[in-house]
């Protein structure tokens, strides 16, 4: 057993029938992963199964098998009363899983499977591996568990998610990261899809708008990190594509010399910032600064978002957090 968790969660999926599975506030594809691997294993077990998520997800990601089935809703208006139990997924909490802060909890039976550090444990049962690369590397083995027949498509969205969140394996915790994924390929995950879709199939926008972030982009040599501030208005111009700041931060604010760590600032909504951080160095964690904002994460990747009323002083109250807990240049 990879989990103490696993047979209660099973009881649980046994017990209910009508069944919903999230994807996270602006759903990358570790989470459109998890919830369509949870989606084709409930209506193998013959559930009714809705899953639903505050936004849309980004086109690059509909080839995963199940894709059309996720449904962008208001979580303040769900009916809650017509499932029984809400599975919870790469979600470290509810304002996450919503993308409503400080929404009340639904009266519904709730398991939360994630694999961040800084997990609320808001469910009545939480299985949280934060040693796992990816949330969809904790399903893996939660089937590995139950002994679930992982199909080709399965293989193909368990992957997805696992090359995401490692950042086409740069972050790797565990050996068994890598081996999940030989296994995944040998079951039949179509590897060279997921490579085209997530890592080769930028459009000319998204890359115009890197060419501006990359031409803003401000060192603080004090501190030891690099930071953008992208108000709506530019972030409008080049079509408003969600991915963006995720992306670049892995991508570029990660792996400037001389620094600890990047953090990537849009207004991906008006009046709300967007923060994306991501550290370079593995002796610094960048969740601290993440919590500090009410977002959450990991050491070496983490998210924040909040209301503001004037755009600089929010960049400006996320750099003050940034240097509270920045190493600084003696």
């Amino acid at each position: 057993m990879n989990y103490p968790e696993s047979a209660k969660i099973l009881e649980r999926i046994k017990n209910s029938k009508n069944i919903l599975v999230n994807c996270h506030r602006s759903p990358d594809p570790d989470s459109v992963g998890s919830a369509l691997s949870f989606y084709h294993f409930l209506k193998k077990l013959g559930k009714d199964v809705k899953i639903i998520s505050p936004d849309v997800i980004h086109p690059n990601f509909k080839f995963l098998p199940g894709s059309s089935s996720i449904e962008r809703v208001d979580f303040s208006n769900v009916d809650y009363s017509k499932f029984d139990l809400f599975i919870s997924l790469d979600s470290s909490s509810w304002d996450q899983c919503s993308g409503v802060k400080d929404l009340d909890l639904p009266r519904i039976p709730m398991i939360v499977i994630d694999h961040h550090s800084t997990n609320l444990r808001y469910g009545q049962v939480n299985l949280v591996d934060d040693v796992a690369s990816s949330n969809c590397e904790v399903i893996f083995n939660l089937f590995k568990d139950w002994e679930v027949e992982i199909t080709p498509d399965m293989a193909t969205i368990l992957l997805t998610g696992i090359y995401s969140d490692t950042v086409s394996f740069n972050y790797i915790k565990s050996s068994l990261t890598l081996r999940t994924a030989s296994e995944l390929i040998d079951i039949g995950a179509d590897y060279e899809q997921i490579v085209i879709n997530i890592s080769k199939s930028k459009e000319p926008k998204l890359l115009n708008l890197y060419g501006e972030m990359l031409r803003d982009m401000k060192v603080d040599n004090n501190y030891n990190f690099v930071y953008v501030a992208v108000p709506y208005e530019i972030f409008e111009k080049y079509g408003k594509p969600m991915n963006a700041k995720s992306e670049i931060s892995g991508l570029f604010f990660n792996s400037v010399k001389n620094t600890d760590f990047g953090i990537v600032m849009v207004e991906q909504r008006k009046n709300v910032l967007n923060l994306s951080l991501r550290s370079r160095t593995s002796g610094f964690d960048v969740s601290k600064i993440a919590q500090e904002l009410g977002g959450s994460g990991h050491k070496a990747a983490s998210g924040a978002w909040f209301d503001f009323k004037n755009f600089d002083e929010a960049v400006e109250k996320v750099l003050e957090v940034a240097r509270k807990y920045a190493k600084k240049t003696s």
